[in-house]
Order: C-alpha cells, then structure tokens, then sequence
C-alpha cells in the first residue's frame, strides 16, 4: 500500500491515508501452436533405374504423403526424414526412416512411423 498524504484541516494537521494500488488486469501471452511434422507416413516407390543415377548406383522416384521426390540417387536423404540405400531388384527397394530400414516395392506403399 502507498500512502497518500490529505490535508484534514485548514491549520495544517495532515493525515495520511493508505491507498491499495490499482492493479489492471491483462489478457495473457498465447502462442500459437507450431505445426509439428506428421507421425505417420505413406512412402512409395516408382521408376526404379538400378543403374541410373550419381556413378550408376540407382536411382528411384519416391512419394511422402502425395509429394513427390523424382529421381532420388542412391544414398541420397529425401522429405527430411528418409535416406535411400539400396536397390533390392528392379521392383523393390529399402529406405532409412531414422535408424529403421524399410523395404519398399513399386505398386506397394508402405506406412512408417516414428518408432518403427
């Protein structure tokens, strides 16, 4: 409390009074929710070329929830999360989703997910 000095009287006797600050209330601070990546994704593969590519390695044409990576190299990362490692055959090959392989087939999709 802050005292507030009132004169009483015309002789000069003043007393003080105790105030209670005014306290304003304000609305608070939101932020607002970042988009977080997607736990779950559908992985696809087309135009598998075993010997296309950076040095002839392979080379394939992937799919991540409808967005599509043409022409991938192998060992190459795609959609952040995902690194294409080897031709299995002309229809199939495997992919690193974090620390976990994944075989994936033309005409096959596939779902992965974080811990998988």
């Amino acid at each position: 409390m802050v005292p507030v000095v009132v004169p009483t009287t015309p002789a000069g006797v003043v007393t003080t009074t105790p105030v209670s600050p005014v306290v304003v209330p304000t609305a608070p601070v939101t932020t607002p929710p970042t988009s977080a990546p997607p736990t779950t994704y559908v992985l696809a593969v087309s135009n598998i070329d075993p010997v296309g590519g950076a040095a002839g390695h392979g080379q394939a044409t992937f799919n991540v929830n409808g967005t599509s990576y043409p022409n991938v190299a192998l060992t190459h990362k795609f959609a952040t999360y995902f690194q294409f490692y080897a031709v299995d055959n002309t229809q199939c090959v495997s992919v690193l989703f974090g620390d976990a392989s994944h075989q994936v087939c033309e005409g096959n999709p596939i779902q992965v997910s974080a811990g998988s």
